[in-house]
């Protein structure tokens, strides 16, 4: 991976720490940072399903329900 993916990586953990920060548990917004860093995470977080989420290694449903209290379901995919 050059030094632009990796900017770009950097630069989406970092969109997921101003969100959670301070909003969610530390666990849940170092565990999506490091998703967003080093999984296969790439749209923005407001856009992720729930099974997008749980998609990734180390992410369960406690995880994805503090999100949710943050951040609610992606309007798109409700119906």
């Amino acid at each position: 991976m050059n030094d632009k993916e990796w900017a770009i990586r950097r630069e989406r953990m970092d969109k997921v720490h101003a969100l959670l920060d301070g909003r969610a548990p530390n666990r849940v917004v170092l565990l999506i940072g490091r998703a967003y860093l080093y999984g296969g995470l790439e749209r923005p977080l407001e856009e992720l399903t729930d099974e997008d989420l749980l998609a990734e290694e180390f992410v369960g449903p406690k995880t994805v329900e503090a999100i949710r209290r943050v951040i609610p379901f992606p309007s798109s995919s409700c119906v």
